[in-house]
């Protein structure tokens, strides 16, 4: 049976047997300080939460990594933190929300960084027992990433081929370049990290792509586990989607149709190819696909069904990742 999403888990109560570290999102350390230590790292939208949120759930692992000094410092963080937060109301803004949580991941070794970060091997990751690097095919992250750009700089861009080719400015957390030449650019660059990183990392390192963890979460999930060497004894599929609530029979069933394949236009996947390293992507698994066999302009049928994917994830309330 799927275990229903617990808002525990992401929305600041530590679930049962473990400690919220200064309540940031997805932020837990297990009370029992022997577990081993999984961390899922990847760019957004590629099913990190997910991930986590399942490993979270098993009594023998943990997902986070917390040093002594942050553990020593949780109740000053937590002061911090509710000034910013009343700070962020005063002012109608969230840039100083923002502003902290840059500051406090920034302070982190690399290991307990934030997830989304630019990778980089060095040695305070030996205190994990193992990475798991989510990853998703380019084009189908690009109408997510446009769909729920969240910290993205600037004036959001409401249109798709604007976006697709429009720069895009990081924010310091990412530790890297301030800015890339465009969302997909910046697909490109942390992907690229990411194998660099798993070929130095002196840990077990796996790779787990979006689309087949999406399709089986308990077999794909358990069997990058196995590879690290852990039990996915317990492990359980979460039964909605961590950023919309929608059923995961129904996110399961849209992902398995591909429908980006029927939601971008000959001269957008061309755009998007401009900005691919085809040696990255094949080497994730990605081949860069002919604009060819996209339409020059979207059917109705098919730009209604974009337009209501659209409409339905920019409704939901946006979350801190």
């Amino acid at each position: 049976m799927p275990l229903m999403l617990n808002e525990a888990i992401f929305m600041g109560q530590a679930p049962k047997g473990y400690t919220s570290l200064s309540g940031q999102s997805g932020a837990w350390a297990t009370d029992n300080a022997d577990a081993p230590i999984i961390r899922v790292l990847g760019e957004r939208h590629t099913g990190t939460r997910a991930m986590i949120g399942m490993i979270e759930a098993l009594p023998h692992l943990s997902a986070s990594y917390t040093t002594p000094a942050a553990r020593g410092a949780r109740h000053v963080l937590n002061l911090m933190k509710a000034a910013a937060d009343v700070e962020a109301r005063s002012q109608g803004g969230s840039e100083v929300q923002s502003a902290f949580r840059d500051a406090k991941s920034l302070a982190r070794p690399r290991a307990a960084c934030w997830k989304h970060a630019y990778m980089q091997w060095d040695d305070s990751f030996f205190a994990l027992a193992g990475v798991i690097i989510s990853q998703r095919n380019p084009y189908s992250w690009v109408l997510a990433m446009f769909s729920r750009p969240y910290h993205h700089v600037g004036a959001r861009i409401k249109d798709l081929d604007t976006f697709i080719s429009t720069p895009w400015l990081t924010i310091p957390r990412e530790r890297m370049a301030l800015a890339v030449a465009s969302p997909v650019a910046l697909w490109v660059e942390k992907l690229a990290a990411a194998q660099r990183f798993a070929k130095q990392a002196e840990i077990p390192v796996t790779f787990l792509a979006f689309e087949p963890f999406l399709a089986d979460p308990v077999a794909r999930l358990g069997a990058a586990l196995s590879e690290l060497g852990q039990s996915a004894e317990g492990l359980v599929a979460l039964a909605q989607s961590t950023k919309t609530e929608e059923p995961l029979e129904k996110v399961q069933a849209r992902h398995a149709a591909e429908p980006w394949r029927k939601w971008l236009t000959s001269a957008q996947v061309a755009a998007i190819n401009a900005h691919l390293d085809p040696e990255v992507a094949e080497a994730a698994g990605y081949a860069l696909e002919n604009p060819a066999n996209f339409p020059d302009v979207l059917a109705d049928a098919d730009a209604r069904t974009l337009q209501d994917y659209l409409t339905h994830r920019q409704a939901n309330k946006p979350h801190r990742a």
